[in-house]
């Protein structure tokens, strides 16, 4: 147990300069922690809406520090009496503003937590869609395409996925663009998802590194749910049920090397998620994101109905350290993949990369690293900590 003497905020900026709360907890052996929260662009419907603005009665600035000061310092606690008090305020706090405070006490704590020898799996953003596409931008109703790195040494990996980056840049450079949600994106002959992955995979093998890297995709396929069914507004206006877009996943797996595919469902079409598991599981992740929002309970009744065979792990949803840990173990219990990622709107949290070694995750999603150096100070705690 550890006595918590002090709480204070101060007003930073993240990745979209937005200013927010950086939490500094300091307790009496010394310890000092600090961390801001982060949060994702698409909010899924199960996880905390604060970061939208369509709550109301959260506590910020001074009347979220008077509470802490009022029934946090001065006590003793222990990660887990803490989170555990984080998690009862959640409705005043919100689960992003919870997260931060949770990794705040974790670093002030342990400032350097027993980790493992080996780096993880980087998942590596290339290639950007959907409504929010910043990176390499191309018009898809998919918002990720990215690259899973089979070496775990980063030097080499990064050096190629440089080289690929470049080589994309320099395709892209020549395409026309148009317009999507007011972004500028490149338009690559057709529209058609397909152009995106077969842009990638021809990049990758002309730099001769098809056998480097697999195929990931993010569908983040809630945002394309319209009614009953789903509506691929970006490329066009085809409208495909759920089993028509099953199909249409089964297709592309079937016609690409396209190993992992994160929400490829609207998180409420359970049984189109189930469908789909089965049908292309055993050759590919299908990995729930917005679906499981980082919840034990829902990640071990996906589990059990065979929704997924992976998890994307991102500790503000859960909300705290604990829970966040939590989570892995019930997808891991369930025989479902852990892959640990941080937000789209970042701040230099280290949270996410402190969790995928302690907790000995063997997929970390980094996000771009050419574009966004908050990924690179999460890149470089991971080497850290397999340092000691």
């Amino acid at each position: 147990m550890e006595l918590m003497t002090g709480v204070t905020a101060t007003r930073v900026f993240n990745s979209h300069i937005r200013a927010t709360d950086e939490f500094t907890i300091r307790l009496a052996a010394g310890g000092v922690g600090r961390a801001a929260p982060s949060y994702g662009e698409t909010i899924g419907i199960h996880e905390d809406q604060s970061s939208t603005g369509t709550i109301s009665g959260l506590l910020t600035g001074s009347a979220l520090l008077d509470l802490l000061a009022a029934e946090a310092v001065g006590r003793e606690w222990d990660q887990a009496s803490w989170d555990a008090w984080l998690a009862k305020h959640f409705d005043r706090i919100g689960r992003n503003n919870a997260s931060a405070l949770s990794e705040a006490y974790w670093t002030a704590a342990e400032p350097v937590p027993p980790v493992r020898a080996t780096l993880p799996h980087l998942v590596l953003n290339i290639v950007n869609g959907g409504e929010h596409a910043y990176t390499n931008p191309v018009l898809s109703d998919f918002h990720e395409f990215c690259m899973v790195a089979a070496d775990r040494d980063p030097e080499p990996v990064l050096a190629a996925f440089t080289e690929v980056a470049t080589r994309v840049r320099e395709r892209l450079a020549g395409a026309e663009r148009v317009l999507v949600n007011g972004n500028p994106v490149h338009l690559l002959g057709v529209r058609d998802n397909r152009a995106a992955i077969e842009l990638l995979l021809e990049v990758l093998d002309r730099a001769g590194y098809a056998a480097d890297f697999a195929l990931y995709i993010d569908a983040s396929a809630g945002d394309l749910r319209d009614g009953d069914g789903y509506r691929f507004k970006t490329t066009g206006d085809a409208h495909l049920g759920s089993d028509e877009l099953v199909g249409y996943w089964k297709q592309l797996v079937t016609a690409y090397p396209i190993t992992w595919l994160e929400d490829p469902l609207h998180e409420d079409d359970h049984g189109a998620w189930a469908a789909l598991t089965s049908a292309i599981g055993d050759r590919c992740h299908v990995i729930g994101d917005n679906y499981y929002s980082t919840d034990a309970d829902r990640i071990r009744t996906g589990g059990h109905r065979g929704s997924a065979n992976a998890v994307l792990i991102k500790p503000n949803q859960a909300g705290t350290v604990t829970a966040t840990r939590a989570a892995i173990a019930a997808a891991r219990e369930t025989g479902q993949l852990p892959i640990t990622s941080h937000r789209s709107v970042s701040t230099e949290s280290l949270l996410a990369s402190r969790i995928t070694m302690t907790d000995h995750i063997d997929h970390f999603k980094i996000g771009p690293l050419l574009t966004d150096y908050s990924s690179v100070l999460r890149l470089n705690e991971l080497i850290r900590l397999k340092e000691g």
